[in-house]
Order: structure tokens, then C-alpha cells, then sequence
């Protein structure tokens, strides 16, 4: 039901989340602690502290001093907190770029983050006009078969790449299900700086995407304009691809990529 909120469904779940993330910010405050002293802080058995910190320090979360048996914090969560603030920032710089050229075509701007091999929609305009495509923020898509997905795969680790090509399965008569195929795609999409989507995650929508790059020169999301095959001729997918292009680029650029 809109606007109620959500209650926990299992307490002895949520107890344990609330505890592992009391350890955190105990962590965070002393730097380094041991298990008695944990314990005494927490007012929790030993034996409980200790299962605590062995699955935290097992996920990466925690590192344990030998010498002192002290626990304290790994990079991991500045390493999740920095991953955060680079979206929010890509969100900042994008949306006054997205705005622009979703005037300008009257067709669905969408921007979107590579994660395990899938599209993530993070921010989109809708077209103004009653046939457009349907999306929503938060959705998730094969990246092998979108124009976002693509523009990311393109400039992804190969491993990633590998790994998409192990699970690759038709949606419609244009998706490209075989892995020799998809990589010489990938490496035109890098020629060319730009990819496309010709109906091949859902029939009658195609759309145009370029890649965005941080202040390192690493791709870091996505921007693609959108909309029904009858409006995306091969006549205007060539003027959208400029467009897009030029977007791409100037977010890059605001968020400090001049190469």
C-alpha cells in the first residue's frame, strides 16, 4: 500500500543487522578493537562477538592484526561510499545535459550504470509524445542486447565481457546470442563511439548510446535516446548518434574527462 511503511518481517534478522552495523561504527570511532573489548561495548557473549567479526571480516568488510589480534576496517566501505557519491555526481552533471536534448529530440533520454552484466536505468526524461518507450529508474536490462548495455560492454574488463557471453539468449529476431558476434560489435561500438539498440531487447524500440568517462578516462555510465522504430529511420539515427555523442561527451567533461 502507497506510503506505508515497511516493517521487518523477521527480528532476529534485524537484530543482527543492527549489531554488525553497531561493530561498524564502533570501528569506524576507535580505529582498531578487540573481541573482549567489543563485547563489554556491545554487552554481547564473546563467543557471538567473535562470529560476527569472522563473516565481516570474511566478506572484506574487516581485517584482524596478528600481532595484536585487533580487528578495525578494510577500504571496502569507503570503497561502496565512493561509488555512491560517483553516481550522485553523475546524476548532477547529467540531468541539465538530459533535460537539453530531450527538448530537443521529444524522444526518452535514459542514463545507466553497468552492474553484474546488466543496465541499471538511474535518472530518465520521458519523450513528450504519446508513443514512446516504456522504463522506469531502477530497472534492469541485459546489457548485451540495449544501446546502454553495449556502450558499457564495450569499454568493460574482459572478464565481464566473458561473462555476459556464457548467458546470452534471444529476446526478439535481432538480439545477438552469439558470443563472436557480440564481440566484434563491442570492438566497432569502441571504433565508433557510439552503439545502437536495432530491436533487440524489445520489438518496435531502437535507440542510440554513448559512453560516459570520468576524470580517469574509465567508462562509468551510459546515455541513449530512445523511442519507437517509425520515428528511428536510418536517416534520423544518424543525426541522433551526433547527439548523443556530443552529450556523452560533455558530461564527461563535467566530470573532468578532457581527452
Amino acid at each position: 500500500m502507497a506510503g506505508k511503511e515497511e516493517k521487518p518481517q523477521n527480528k532476529t534478522l534485524t537484530n543482527s543487522v543492527v549489531k554488525a552495523f553497531r561493530i561498524l561504527d564502533i570501528l569506524a570511532e576507535q580505529g582498531e578493537i578487540g573481541v573482549t573489548e567489543l563485547a563489554r561495548t556491545l554487552n554481547m557473549h564473546k563467543a557471538t562477538v567473535y562470529r560476527f567479526l569472522l563473516t565481516m571480516k570474511e566478506m572484506g568488510y574487516l581485517k584482524k592484526d596478528l600481532k595484536t589480534d585487533k580487528y578495525s576496517l578494510t577500504l571496502k566501505l569507503f570503497e561502496l561510499g565512493s561509488s555512491a557519491l560517483g553516481r550522485l555526481s553523475i546524476l548532477e552533471e547529467a540531468r541539465p545535459v538530459m533535460k537539453k536534448i530531450s527538448e530537443n529530440t521529444a524522444e526518452t533520454i535514459h542514463l545507466a550504470v553497468l552492474e553484474g552484466g546488466e543496465v541499471v536505468y538511474i535518472e530518465k526524461f520521458d519523450s513528450p509524445q504519446t508513443l514512446r518507450m516504456y522504463s522506469r529508474i531502477g530497472r534492469r536490462a541485459p546489457a548485451y542486447c540495449t544501446g546502454l548495455g553495449k556502450a558499457l560492454l564495450a569499454w568493460a574488463p574482459p572478464s565481464v565481457v566473458e561473462r555476459v557471453c556464457r548467458n546470452l539468449r534471444g529476446f526478439t529476431k535481432n538480439t545477438i546470442t552469439d558470443p563472436a558476434a557480440l564481440k566484434r560489435a563491442l570492438a566497432e561500438i569502441r571504433k565508433n563511439g557510439y552503439s545502437t539498440d536495432n530491436e533487440e531487447h524489445e520489438d518496435g524500440i531502437r535507440c542510440v548510446a554513448a559512453p560516459i568517462k570520468d576524470l580517469s578516462g574509465e567508462v562509468v555510465a551510459a546515455l541513449s535516446i530512445s523511442g519507437p522504430s517509425m520515428r528511428f529511420d536510418k536517416e534520423r539515427v544518424e543525426k541522433l548518434k551526433d547527439i548523443v555523442i556530443e552529450a556523452a561527451s560533455e558530461i564527461s567533461g563535467r566530470l573532468g574527462y578532457h581527452g
